[in-house]
């Protein structure tokens, strides 16, 4: 589901705070700013008080941090006397522009981003500029090993002479491309861990680490392959280089620049009580930046400007899925969508949860409704769209997975002659869990490329492929555990096949739901005003 149709969850505040909070002029007859339409779905309108309370919520946050970040860039550029011309911007645009293909921005909106990306690569580059040393690359390979014995052991068959490559391949607790970091050539930005290791320890092309270098839990032994001079990048691929540096420093030139600026970041005025509360003004400042504060009526004018049309297409989806809801008699009860919150928890831990939420800009409140939202709009494409029986039909697959197709043979002979899979599985790529690929019964939404190649070769279960299967740069060997049919499925299970189903093709049974509803947009007119 795309991340812009799956925020269409809307709280809508009363109007005499929401009123209160956005300060605007009264228009026509006595009646505020705020029930003016901005569009209609059906016999259903939608007012801009609504549209600013969305925006508010799932846009807020970003936009309040977008508008201080922009103030201390310019003041970090006036510090290093930047200027950026005209001529610059004409060129930045037209590249956008001709990238979008007709599918661009306003041209002022385009504009304005073009003097902040041209103004931060010309802060980045006063503050942190690329020199030659930066872009030495290293050709690296490395084994990591669970004991230090082991690591010393694996050192001692590489002195007399045996493969590096294949002591990783057969020894390594990584494999992937027999230990070669980035596979290929890197520059300290791209790992700057191991760039690092393999730079401490003085190694020359050729030669590998004389005892094991702690890491973690873990051990490791690093082999410097190669090295190469910044005069062997020149011309197109010296420019990329030079490109990629600064992506990697951009991240880091945000938290830099707010340090220096000593800005006053603890939002005396949190979003959330900017919203609920009744007394709040156009004046009220959310944040202290440098020079500059930022204020309630700031950012609101940032959100109808940048947010306003991508919102009111979000309004107009919420508003269509609720109606279908209704008619459908669907509802959403509150123990499913604590389930699904769970679930997210679980998956991404604590810590990660609450990053998640940060990244976003939201509270946990309103991630719930947006979740809530999300399985109110599966159950109605669901019931809306069934899903076909050719669709529901699973396979569940174990396999092996390796690098080249001899290796591959191999393994196939050694399971015609009754090696036990647990035992095949040891030489794989991936030896996490019992080799089954996820989902464990998969649809062809879930695997298309996988459930297409053994309906081609018409897969037996309980057998082996006859032949390994060749995926990207990898073999795999394959042992058919199972073809299932619909008529396999339980109810909940038919349910939970059409929202994956559902799920690849969510915007388009969307855009056909809408079609059953008459849809106005009156925007525009509030955006000038």
């Amino acid at each position: 589901m795309s991340k812009l149709r799956a925020t269409c969850t809307l709280a809508i505040l009363t109007g005499a705070a929401l009123a209160s909070a956005v300060g605007g002029p009264a228009r026509g007859q006595g009646g505020s700013r705020l029930d003016e339409p901005v569009g209609r779905v059906g016999e259903v309108a939608l007012r801009y008080g609504m549209l600013q309370e969305y925006m508010l919520r799932y846009y807020g946050k970003g936009a309040l941090e977008r508008l201080i970040d922009e103030s201390l860039l310019r003041q970090e550029g006036a510090r290093y006397k930047l200027t950026i011309t005209e001529a610059e911007i004409d060129a930045r645009v037209q590249e956008a522009t001709t990238a979008a293909r007709g599918g661009a921005p306003p041209l002022a909106l385009l504009r304005e981003q073009a003097r902040y990306d041209l103004l931060t690569q010309k802060v980045l580059d006063a503050k942190w500029p690329v020199r030659d040393a930066d872009l030495t690359r290293l050709q690296v390979r490395y084994a990591r090993m669970k004991t230090q014995q082991q690591a010393k052991d694996l050192i001692r068959e590489a002195r007399r002479g045996v493969n590096f490559e294949q002591l990783v391949l057969q020894e390594s607790l990584d494999k992937e491309n027999g230990g070669l970091v980035n596979n290929g050539p890197f520059m300290k930005v791209e790992n700057p861990p191991l760039f690092r290791l393999a730079s401490d320890a003085n190694l020359r092309p050729g030669q590998i680490t004389p005892q094991p270098v702690s890491s973690g839990e873990f051990w490791l032994v690093i082999k410097l392959e190669n090295q190469f001079g910044h005069e062997t990048l020149t011309g197109k691929a010296r420019t990329d280089a030079i490109a990629r540096i600064r992506g990697f420093r951009l991240a880091g030139l945000r938290d830099a620049i707010r340090k220096r600026s000593r800005a006053d970041l603890s939002y005396p005025t949190s979003l959330e009580e900017v919203r609920d509360r009744g007394d709040a003004s156009p004046t009220t400042v959310l944040a202290r930046h440098g020079k500059d504060s930022t204020t309630f009526a700031d950012l609101q004018r940032r959100l109808v400007k940048y947010f306003g049309p991508r919102a009111l297409e979000q309004l107009i989806d919420r508003s269509v899925i609720s109606q279908e809801a209704a008619r459908l008699k669907i509802t959403v009860a509150d123990a499913e969508a604590d389930e699904r919150l769970a679930a997210l928890r679980k998956a991404t831990g604590v810590s990660g949860f609450q990053t998640v939420l940060a990244g976003e800009g939201i509270t946990e409140r309103d991630w719930k409704e947006r979740i809530r939202f999300n399985i109110l709009a599966e159950k109605v494409l669901a019931a809306r769209f069934p899903a076909a029986e050719s669709e529901l039909s699973r396979y569940s697959i174990r396999y092996v997975r390796v690098r080249s197709r001899a290796e591959a043979e191999a393994i196939l002979q050694a399971a015609r002659v009754g090696a036990p899979f647990e035992q095949l599985l040891r030489r794989s790529l991936d030896q996490n869990g019992e080799g089954y690929l996820r989902p464990r019964a998969f649809l062809r939404s879930d695997q298309s490329i996988m459930f297409e190649a053994l309906e081609k070769v018409k897969a037996e279960p309980g057998q082996f492929l006859s032949e390994p299967l060749l995926f990207g740069r990898t073999w795999w060997v394959i042992r058919v555990e199972s073809r299932l049919g619909p008529e396999t499925l339980t109810a909940q299970e038919r349910l939970d096949a059409a929202r994956r189903i559902n799920a690849r093709k969510f915007d388009s049974l969307l855009d056909e739901t809408r079609k059953s509803y008459r849809i106005e947009r009156s925007l525009p007119a509030i955006q000038e005003g």
